[in-house]
């Protein structure tokens, strides 16, 4: 058995790295043999309803595969709105050590950490998994239109409660 560098190390790598390691392996095996699977993954087209909330609040990007949209520890100064294809979040310890948070497509946020403001600098890494087109947000307009727009707020609030829930019950499956 490898050395992990502590128990606490040892526990994150069992628990959490290496089933995500195995299901990366799968889903890519998957990905690269069968372009159905990803597109079914990437198919909810604004399934939120937000895109009218957004108007020309953010301007439109794209990221070729493999590219990295934001670092964990870089300033956040935007919210990400995914309209096609796949983003991989992940941290790493200290250790150098990587742990997949989440799997995003279409109709899901990333970089939202930058709008609280003890969350100064991104807790994560966001790298794309597919090409990727997104809505860059700037911050101040980001908590402009939460302010502003009372039913853009309830969904999106609705929304990060349920992937919060969603990635903690991942990590409830992996123990």
């Amino acid at each position: 058995m490898p050395d992990h560098g502590s128990p606490s190390g040892q526990l994150l790598f069992n628990l959490v790295l290496k089933p995500t390691a195995d299901l990366l392996r799968n889903i890519s095996l998957k990905w690269e043999g069968r372009g159905e699977t990803m597109k079914r993954k990437t198919n909810k087209k604004d399934s939120l309803g937000v895109q009218p909330y957004l108007g020309a609040a953010g301007k439109l990007v794209t990221f070729p595969k493999q590219r990295t949209i934001f670092t964990q520890g870089d300033s956040g100064d935007s919210v990400f709105y995914l309209k096609d294809g796949v983003v991989k979040l992940s941290l790493t310890n200290e250790t150098g050590k990587e742990a997949v948070i989440a799997l995003l497509g279409a109709g899901d946020f990333l970089g939202e950490g930058c709008i609280s403001s003890g969350a100064p600098k991104r807790m994560t890494t966001a790298t794309t998994m597919a090409p990727t087109t997104a809505v860059k947000i700037k911050k101040d307009e980001m908590v402009r239109v939460l302010h502003e727009q009372k039913e853009f707020a309830d969904r999106f609030m609705s929304y990060m409660l349920k992937r919060s829930v969603r990635i903690e019950a991942d990590l409830v499956d992996q123990l």
